[in-house]
């Protein structure tokens, strides 16, 4: 009821407040600095292994990179609802 949507109200807010932190945003921009350094290794390797197999650690930060991605967009769709689209 309406318990239940204040609390909501709540945690969103919190959401919104911790994903427009400095910290939050400068660990998302340490995070696709290392990914765009991670391609290009993974890069080098494709080229000087001239191999289209990759390596099951390659797959495993992919997928590492990938999951810290859909985190950050879950929760700031989540701390900011509908306007996320909007804005």
């Amino acid at each position: 009821g309406e318990a239940d949507a204040s609390c909501n109200g709540r945690c969103q807010r919190k959401v919104r407040r911790f994903v427009d932190s400095r910290e939050f945003e400068v660990f998302m921009c340490i995070l696709i600095i290392t990914n765009t350094i991670y391609f290009g290794v993974e890069a080098e390797y494709a080229a000087q292994a001239q191999s289209t197999e990759v390596p099951e650690a390659f797959k495993d930060i992919s997928l590492a990179y990938t999951l810290a991605f859909l985190v950050e967009l879950v929760l700031r769709m989540y701390g900011y609802g509908w306007r996320f689209f909007c804005a």
